[in-house]
């Protein structure tokens, strides 16, 4: 059976992403609305070296201050080859970056410079090989950072492990549809929007950037570095969300997740060329779960994948429950591939009551999963229904003191079941 453990940090978590080193400590942010005020969020970095029996706060600090003091938005990632730890945060029209070297206890910062418009936004990093002959300087991988700016999506890249960054090229979206796309119900010139899901690298480099575009998946592809782009329309399926998500295995084999605009469940595709087709959905929820949103996929070796996602078994009453579920197959490149599935919270303990639409309350978005080195997944969940009146209601409507207003910061790490291997 599919065995997890699931710790809260000690801290709020809104979009809460995370990465796991070479060693097996594991990093997040957690931001929360706890500037003097509450009017803006701050970001806190939480390690736990102890497999997520324990956090603990190791944010910077600059003349006494958290560092930096405010965000819109945080991001964390784990270069999976060099152990290098980056945590970004949106600052207005700029992004602050900071990574460090040695497990947390100190940290280093450069800008990503993205300040070239007015508006900067839901940024997603990663690294990769280079590509196309670019040098890198004092760092082997290639940094790259894409934002949403409105009119469409953005990338820079750093050829320095982040100290500097330059535009890397053309849009990886635009933010209207250029092309006519017959039976997706799409036309040319729709507004899309340019919000995207996390960017990822494959063994060779290549990147890729997931989108539900115009309520289709789509998937963007360079094989440059980010200097130019292509796209694939993963599945004439409709998306319910923007933020579909992607991942490559050691082999470099692609898995793309999205949720079904219709009946709100998940569903995954496979690509064996990188990207350019795919094979059909298949449905992966779990028996009896009716809806689901924020799935999130990552794989190890081929075939080995981790996904998380809130769902719900119940119907659509405003009292609804949901629970954080995590699912995991060791043969997803077969046709009818097998998960595994169980949910991290007691199922008498909701993380989540009512709608879960969009942000789905207090959970915002960007929810997370990676695969350790040792083939276990972990997972960040947000837990939005904490009060005893909330977890206790029995509906079929909330009062207003039963409804989820928290945000707790929860991390989940699968400790025994299929995929243990290293990755």
């Amino acid at each position: 059976p599919l065995v997890l453990s699931a710790t809260p940090i000690g801290h709020k978590a809104l979009e809460p992403t995370m990465g796991v080193t070479k060693k097996g400590n594991a990093f997040t942010v957690a931001a929360d609305f706890d500037t003097p005020g509450g009017a803006l969020a701050r970001t806190t970095i939480w390690a736990s070296y102890d497999g997520n029996k324990t956090w603990q706060n190791v944010t910077p600090t600059v003349a006494g201050q958290q560092y930096p003091p405010t965000t819109l938005d945080p991001m964390m990632y784990v270069d999976p080859e060099t152990n290098r730890i980056f945590s970004d945060d949106l600052l207005v029209g700029c992004s602050l970056l900071q990574w460090s070297d040695d497990e947390g206890k100190t940290w280093s910062h450069g800008n990503p410079q993205a300040c070239d418009a007015p508006v900067d936004d839901h940024q997603t990093i990663v690294t990769g090989h280079p590509r196309g002959g670019l040098p890198t300087v004092g760092y082997p991988n290639v940094l790259y950072y894409c934002v949403n700016k409105v009119a469409d999506v953005q990338c820079a890249r750093s050829l320095d492990g982040g100290t500097t960054f330059s535009p890397s090229g053309e849009p990886a979206f635009e933010g209207v549809q250029t092309e006519p796309q017959d039976g997706t119900g799409s036309n040319t010139g729709d507004v899309c929007g340019s919000l995207h899901g996390h960017i990822i690298t494959d063994p060779a480099g290549r990147l890729y950037l997931p989108k539900g575009h115009c309520g289709n998946p789509w998937l963007a592809i360079s094989e440059d570095g980010g200097q130019t782009w292509t796209h694939t329309l993963v599945n004439r399926m409709g998306a319910a969300g923007i933020q579909t998500s992607v991942a490559s295995d050691t082999a470099g084999n692609l898995y793309y997740i999205w949720w079904s605009a219709k009946n709100f469940l998940p569903y995954m595709a496979v690509s064996r060329d990188h990207g350019q087709t795919f094979g059909p959905a298949v449905l992966i929820a779990p028996p009896g779960v009716q809806a689901v949103n924020f799935p999130t996929i990552d794989a190890g070796s081929p075939g080995h994948v981790a996904i998380t996602f809130p769902g719900s078994t119940e119907d659509k009453s405003p009292a609804r429950k949901w629970n954080y579920y995590v699912t995991v197959s060791t043969d997803a490149l077969a046709p009818l591939p097998t998960f595994h599935s169980a949910t991290a919270n007691k199922v008498s303990d909701p993380v989540h009551r009512g709608a879960c639409l969009a942000r789905c309350g207090n959970m915002f978005d960007f929810l997370d999963v990676v695969i350790g080195p040792n083939g276990a997944a972990w997972g960040t969940e947000v837990d939005t229904c904490t009060s005893a009146k909330c977890i206790n209601a029995d509906g079929p409507k909330l009062k207003s003191d039963e409804a989820s207003s928290d945000a707790k910061g929860v991390i989940v790490r699968q400790i025994a079941g299929p995929g243990l291997g290293k990755r």
